[in-house]
């Protein structure tokens, strides 16, 4: 008697299933039919990410689209290359990545995401970019300006150089053999936003004729010498540990700079004050 119930509850399982596969092809085929028929009605562009930036907007795709020759509107939307219009969108400088698909009320629906820059790079020639946060090079828009941290100084890495390349995996050297400079400055950049304190603290970043690195301080006249991008974790900590202990003892203008180069100091130098004769 047991058996026989499991034999008919299979059966009715195999059933029900059959039936939903069956309705499923026949809706795929009647979609499919429709689909055909279907003309633009409509195209619907937006930007997907909360970045907080305004690189690109939605007639900024559009435009880009018209002037690729894709006049989509009263077309009839299976004739769409949508993998086409896709990778024309990924390559405007300030995307990061889209996805485009249809709907049967004949709408063509764009959803962009915008690339979120980390840090903009100044060169010695006064060249300028942006690196985001996933180590990729774009150039600067016209139409908006990223309030993220800024590196300038001796950077001799202009953007044709690098800009084919993610910062995060590209090549260590140059073909003269000489260390990217920015792929440093990305990696701090990275470190220093990932941390409300060292992110509030720091206003920009300068390479000095040396090839060290400095950081000017938001608050304060005084630079912090870096030195190089090694032991971030315990640098940021020695300074952290001086300027909430030292600073708040001796004042933030009795020092000209800051040098926490060295593991588990931090070396400073007074600023130098001229009396008057008279």
């Amino acid at each position: 008697m047991i058996m026989r119930k499991s034999v008919i509850q299979k059966i009715i399982f195999i059933v029900i299933w059959s039936f939903f596969i069956a309705v499923l092809i026949i809706s795929l085929g009647f979609s499919e039919s429709q689909l055909k028929k279907v003309k633009c009605n409509k195209i619907d562009v937006q930007i997907v990410d909360t970045t907080g930036c305004d690189f690109v907007e939605a007639k900024d795709i559009l435009e880009l689209l018209a002037q690729k020759g894709f006049n989509l509107k009263n077309k009839y939307i299976k004739d769409f290359p949508l993998n086409k219009i896709e990778t024309i969108i990924r390559n405007h400088q300030s995307v990061k990545n889209t996805e485009v698909f249809t709907t049967f009320d004949g709408v063509l629906h764009i959803n962009v995401q915008q690339r979120n820059p980390v840090l903009r790079i100044i060169n010695y020639n006064n060249e300028s970019y942006y690196i985001d946060n996933d180590g990729a090079i774009f150039p600067l828009s016209k139409k908006y300006t990223a309030r993220v941290l800024v590196a300038s100084g001796n950077i001799n890495e202009p953007y044709i150089l690098r800009y084919t390349k993610d910062i995060s995996k590209a090549e260590e050297k140059d073909e003269l053999g000489r260390k990217f400079i920015a792929d440093d400055l990305f990696i701090l950049a990275k470190f220093i936003k990932s941390n409300d304190f060292y992110n509030s603290l720091t206003e920009q970043i300068y390479i000095n004729e040396n090839n060290e690195i400095e950081l000017i301080p938001k608050i304060g006249r005084f630079t912090i010498l870096l030195g190089d991008i090694d032991n971030l974790e315990e640098k940021f900590a020695n300074l952290k540990a001086f300027i909430s202990i030292g600073l708040s003892r001796e004042g933030w203008d009795k020092y000209s700079i800051i040098n926490i180069r060295y593991k588990n100091q931090v070396v400073c130098t007074k600023k130098i004050i001229y009396e008057s004769d008279e």
